[in-house]
């Protein structure tokens, strides 16, 4: 005996205790291992749904009608509308006659990719080749300050921007000329960029 307690049942309650803090330890140890397996389970599961989503590439939410591949390169200025088809289209487009709509509706022979001869009367922002011709008629109509008249005119489409007309150092997209014009003596462009001309039919 023990204190008068029987040895075998202080063994007994010993090995009881050291039983049931197995048993616990067991069980919390089973419960945490479940519940990792558990939340393991369910990260596989998210990390799986997460991978498909970003798999899956976002609907389209463009409006517009897709372009061609023939479609000129990003950044590159198309000027037709500006130049009565000059710019796409030069060979159709040249000998064909311009008729102003005012002042005395004047008409005017259309030379693309070319340019005039002598130094300008005046020049100014036309906007487009048709508006540089009815620039060039509206001169003979109105001028009082020359004697000097338009006979024909040359027009560059780039310098209708304004940036680009301030990099070229250049006061308009459209040059009204005086003196002699012919088709003979008309000249190719320099300037780096297209330039169509126009003589006055007389």
């Amino acid at each position: 005996t023990v204190g008068g307690i029987s040895l075998v049942l202080v063994l007994s309650i010993i090995i009881a205790i050291l039983a049931a803090a197995v048993i616990g330890l067991a069980a919390g140890t089973g419960v945490a291992t479940k519940n990792y397996n558990d939340a393991n389970s369910k990260l596989a599961v998210l990390s799986s749904s997460l991978s498909a989503v970003q798999a899956t590439p976002p609907p389209s939410t463009a409006t517009g009608t897709a372009t061609s591949s023939s479609t000129l390169p990003s950044g590159t200025p198309d000027f037709n509308d500006l130049t009565n088809g000059c710019s796409d289209d030069p060979g159709s487009v040249t000998g064909n006659i311009y008729t102003s709509s005012f002042f005395g509706k004047p008409h005017f022979t259309m030379y693309c990719n070319k340019d005039t001869n002598n130094p300008a009367l005046y020049s100014l922002f036309a906007t487009d080749f048709s508006g540089c011709m009815d620039a060039c008629a509206g001169w003979n109509s109105y001028n009082t300050t020359t004697k000097q008249t338009c006979v024909a005119v040359s027009f560059i489409p780039s310098w209708s921007i304004l940036k680009n007309a301030v990099n070229g150092g250049a006061p308009g997209d459209c040059y009204l000329k005086a003196g002699q014009q012919s088709t003979a003596i008309l000249k190719t462009a320099n300037i780096g960029t297209e330039c169509h001309a126009a003589v006055l039919l007389k």
